[in-house]
């Protein structure tokens, strides 16, 4: 409760810098490991904390709970949000290295989103408010959705 309480305080002041810099702020999720990988063992300490859900989704369920706030200053700010918890399938081996850093196809397709939310989110002026971009499993198509007050942001069930 303590490290998030600290996030949560120290996350809008770091945003509030960057903005001063320029306008143009991406807010990037992170990714979840790799769960064929276990060299940093993140599934087998999350499996040891209390309660009956599974490793991934006590992941997912801290992940769900850590960003909504984030979410707000998105939408206060219209901010684009390259939402790589959503893009990177964990059961995919090849977009990791050491269970926790993308390969070099990770870092592609990390790179391939920024590019397009760079050149087609409206960033001064526009008038579609905060958005997610997420690029789905085996899809080489970047999508957009709303991240407004009615949208839930989920994680969706893995295997």
């Amino acid at each position: 409760p303590q490290r998030l309480e600290g996030f949560w305080r120290n996350y809008p002041l770091i945003l509030e810098q960057c903005l001063k810099i320029t306008p143009n702020v991406c807010i990037m999720l992170q990714y979840r490991p790799s769960r064929t990988q276990k060299q940093y063992r993140v599934y087998e300490a999350m499996s040891t904390l209390p309660g009956p859900l599974t490793a991934v989704q006590k992941l997912n369920s801290l992940m769900e709970k850590v960003y909504p706030p984030v979410f707000a200053l998105a939408r206060k700010h219209k901010l684009p949000i390259v939402d790589l918890t959503r893009s990177f399938d964990i059961d995919d081996a090849s977009l990791y290295r050491s269970q926790i850093e993308p390969s070099a196809k990770g870092g592609a397709r990390i790179a391939g989103m920024l590019a397009h939310v760079l050149t087609s989110h409206p960033f001064v002026g526009g008038k579609s408010g905060a958005r997610f971009y997420v690029q789905r499993k085996g899809s080489d198509k970047v999508e957009s959705e709303p991240c407004d007050e009615k949208s839930q942001w989920k994680i969706s069930e893995d295997p």
